[in-house]
C-alpha cells in the first residue's frame, strides 16, 4: 500500500538509532529522568540513606499580561491577564535509582492545548543511559522546544510553528503534544534517541481524540562537544568557556482513515559563550485521495547581559500551510528581553513585542506586547 511507504523517513532515523553505537555508562545522577528534565533534580528533594528512594516535588507558575492578538485569533485585539500554565509535579525513583517515575498535574492553565489536567504520568526502567524503556502519558520526543519547558525559554511563548489553534485544532502545526504509548530511549554525553508507538490522539494534532490511531515518532539528535542542555539562552555560567552544539532530526507518522500524515523536522541548538542560538525547520505531508504539504519553523538567538541580569532575543518564524482551498502564510517577528535576578529561568520577568503578519489571502499585521512573571519552585 503506498500508506505504508510515507513512513520510509521514520524508518530511516530508527535504522540511524540502532545503528549509531552508544556507551554504556553507569548511572551518576538518580535524580536524571531525561536530558530535557534533568534540571527538576536540583530543586528540594526527599531521599533514602540507601540511595534507592528519591521524591523531588515541584512546579511553575506563570502570570500574563496579553495586549493585541491571540495566536489563534489574529485579527481580534484584546487586553487580558491570564494564567497561561499552573503546574505541580512530583518526580523521582522507587526501590532503584534505575526505576523512575514522574507525575504532572496542570492546575487550571489556560494555555491552548494544555487543559487536560494530568499531563505527565509514566514510569520508566533505566539500566543506563544508552537504554531505558518507558510507559505512560508524555511529550512525544518530537522537536527540540516542545521537549524544553516554557518556563525555560527565551521568548513568553513556543514558536508560532508549534502553536494550537483553539477553533481548529487539526490546523496547526508540528505540535504533536502530550500522548500516552511506549518510548526507547537513550541518552549519553554527546548522543541521544527517542523511539516511541502513541496512541496519536493526545492533543489532537490530527485526526480524532475519540479514535485513536498509532503515530510512530523518532528522534536523534548528536551533540559532539559535549551535552547541551534543554533550555534556551545562555544563562549557566557552567557553560560560558564552551562552544556547544546539538543537531537533532525528528520524524512522526500516523495512519488514518481518511489520510495519513508524515512529518520530518531537524533543529540546532548553538550556545559560544553567553550567545545562544536555536534554529528549527518542519515539514508535514497530508496525504490520501488528495495531497496537502505544510513548513514551519523558527529562528531564535539570544543574548546574556549577566551583570545586568537581562537576556535580549530576537525571533523571526514562519507558518506556509496548504489547505487544500487554501493557503495560509504566517510570519512572525520580534524582539524579547527578560530580568533574571537571580541568573536562572525559575524566577524572571520577562516581555516580548512580535508582529504577525497574515496573509488569508489579504495582509493582516496584527502586533502584540506580552508581559509575564514566571516562578518555578
Amino acid at each position: 500500500m503506498a500508506t505504508r511507504h510515507a513512513a520510509g523517513p521514520l524508518y530511516a532515523i530508527l535504522a540511524l538509532a540502532l545503528a549509531l553505537p552508544v556507551p554504556v555508562l553507569a548511572v551518576e545522577d538518580p535524580g536524571v529522568i531525561l536530558s530535557e528534565e534533568h534540571e527538576d533534580a536540583a530543586n528540594f528533594h526527599i531521599d533514602s540513606d540507601d540511595g534507592n528512594w528519591l521524591l523531588v516535588p515541584g512546579g511553575f507558575v506563570q502570570l500574563r499580561y496579553q495586549l493585541g492578538y491571540e495566536d489563534y485569533f489574529p485579527w481580534d485585539t484584546n487586553s487580558t491577564f491570564h494564567v497561561p500554565r499552573a503546574k505541580l509535579f512530583a518526580l523521582g525513583h522507587a526501590f532503584s535509582p534505575t526505576l523512575r517515575y514522574k507525575l504532572q498535574i496542570n492546575l487550571g492553565g489556560t494555555a491552548v492545548g494544555e487543559e487536560q489536567v494530568l499531563e505527565d504520568a509514566f514510569v520508566e526502567w533505566a539500566p543506563g543511559p544508552s537504554l531505558g524503556v518507558r510507559a505512560g502519558q508524555f511529550r512525544a520526543p518530537y522537536s527540540r522546544q516542545r521537549l524544553t519547558s516554557t518556563t525555560r525559554l527565551v521568548f513568553v511563548e513556543r514558536a508560532l510553528e508549534h502553536v494550537i489553534d483553539e477553533y481548529d485544532r487539526n490546523l496547526y502545526r508540528f505540535n504533536l503534544g502530550r500522548q500516552a504509548g511506549v518510548m526507547l530511549f537513550g541518552d549519553s554525553e554527546t548522543f541521544e534517541y527517542r523511539l516511541a508507538v502513541l496512541n496519536g490522539n493526545g492533543a489532537r494534532p490530527f485526526g480524532d481524540w475519540d479514535n485513536p490511531r498509532p503515530l510512530f515518532v523518532a528522534r536523534v539528535a548528536v551533540s559532539p562537544f559535549g551535552p547541551v542542555p534543554y533550555e534556551e539562552g545562555c544563562v549557566n555560567e557552567d557553560y560560558w568557556d564552551d562552544t556547544l552544539l546539538a543537531i537533532g532530526l525528528n520524524a512522526f507518522h500516523q495512519m488514518h482513515e481518511a489520510m495519513d500524515v508524515s512529518g520530518l523536522g531537524a533543529d540546532l541548538a548553538l550556545r559560544y559563550g553567553r550567545l545562544g542560538a536555536d534554529l528549527e525547520v518542519h515539514f508535514k505531508l497530508r496525504h490520501g485521495k488528495s495531497t496537502y504539504g505544510s513548513f514551519g519553523g523558527h529562528a531564535d538567538v539570544s543574548l546574556f547581559l549577566d551583570e545586568l541580569g537581562l537576556l535580549v532575543g530576537a525571533r523571526y518564524a514562519i507558518v506556509l500551510e496548504d489547505l487544500g482551498n487554501l493557503e495560509l502564510r504566517r510570519h512572525q517577528v520580534g524582539p524579547a528581553v527578560a530580568y533574571l535576578p537571580w541568573g536562572h529561568h525559575n524566577a524572571k520577568l520577562m516581555a516580548d513585542l512580535l508582529l504577525l503578519a497574515e496573509e488569508l489571502p489579504t495582509l493582516h499585521l496584527s502586533p502584540a506586547l506580552r508581559v509575564q512573571v514566571v516562578l518555578r519552585f
